[in-house]
């Protein structure tokens, strides 16, 4: 398994937290997200989701794993991740725990 970075690095680090630019991409996608965070190690077994799930990153970090193939996906802070529908995915909060915000569309 090999791990690679996520896409869309926010644009402005210089923003505060509840000014997150990648935040920027629900509202462009006409969606409302939902926060979430957990603490350092939590795991997420893997599982599937009917519509596709757009997460950003808001600080700390989480680790990815798509199935099948084991695809690894690292996120910090900043970092996003659209699954497609039907994606079977597994995650581990990093070490310092995570804070997300994710929101589903058709």
């Amino acid at each position: 398994m090999t791990a690679e970075p996520a896409g869309g690095r926010a644009a402005n680090p210089s923003l505060g937290p509840s000014l997150d630019p990648s935040l920027d991409r629900f509202a462009e996608a006409g969606l409302e997200p939902s926060p979430w965070e957990a603490a350092a190690g939590t795991m997420f077994g893997e599982h599937a989701h009917p519509k596709a799930k757009l997460l950003t990153c808001v600080s700390g970090s989480i680790r990815f794993v798509l199935h099948p193939g084991e695809r690894i996906v690292e996120l910090g802070a900043g970092d996003w991740i659209e699954l497609p529908a039907g994606q079977e995915h597994s995650a581990v909060a990093g070490p310092g725990g995570v804070r997300c915000a994710e929101a589903f569309r058709d």
